[in-house]
């Protein structure tokens, strides 16, 4: 990786594709723990939802049944429907913070179910991985990360 030298701005610092392939996959084979996944299961915005599920399910080897049991990685995914609702998004943060084991809680997707997740994140000091375009939600946060990309960086051609 790219080092960030004062004055450099952040999409600088961000390796290239290329650069993160040659670096390879790191290796999960002791992972374990718990991670929560809130995301709109239902309502208007359940089929980005679904998606989003799917993909991070992919990503916790959950559909790696022609591995042998033993080399899986022993990752648990505690799922909770916001149904796009902020009150839900909060509500089931609480909740997961207070599983035993949980680790960090993925989602939830859109702007005003973010913001009460991340309020609630908060206050339970538990890490919220935001799926949100939003990059204001981060600034002046501990627990909250922001991992989606957003359009201009996108389509912004490399200098």
């Amino acid at each position: 990786l790219r080092t960030l030298e004062f004055g450099q701005t952040g999409i600088e610092f961000c390796p290239t594709f290329e650069d993160a392939a040659s670096v390879g996959l790191p290796s999960t084979d002791d992972a374990q723990g718990t991670i929560g996944v809130v995301l709109p299961l239902s309502g208007n915005f359940a089929a980005f939802g679904q998606e989003a599920l799917r993909g991070i399910l992919l990503a916790a080897g959950t559909f790696d049944a022609g591995l042998p049991i033993e080399q899986r990685p022993r990752i648990r995914i505690e799922i909770r429907d916001s149904g796009g609702l902020p009150g839900l998004a909060a509500a089931a943060v609480r909740e997961l913070a207070q599983e035993e084991g949980v680790m960090a809680i993925i989602g939830p997707l859109l702007a005003k179910e973010c913001e009460a997740a991340a309020v609630a994140a908060e206050i339970q000091r538990v890490p919220l991985l935001a799926l949100t375009a939003r990059t204001e939600i981060a600034s002046d946060r501990s627990y909250l990360s922001r991992v989606r990309t957003v359009p201009r960086d996108e389509v912004q051609p490399r200098a």
